[in-house]
């Protein structure tokens, strides 16, 4: 199993469309999140969707 890089949660918010967002360091785009992630949470980023490590 490879490792997976992290990244933490620079900014969360629930978008106009109702799904939850977030910003993490390093990347200009916001990313897709399945619950409202809290600033400084671990995520691991899939595409354009972040999840918390399992």
């Amino acid at each position: 199993m490879k490792p997976r890089q992290t990244f933490i949660v620079q900014s969360a918010y629930v978008g106009r469309d109702g799904q939850p967002r977030c910003y993490v360091k390093n990347r200009d785009t916001p990313l897709l999140t399945d619950t409202l992630l809290n600033e400084g949470d671990a995520v691991v980023i899939r595409g354009d969707r972040a999840e918390r490590p399992k």
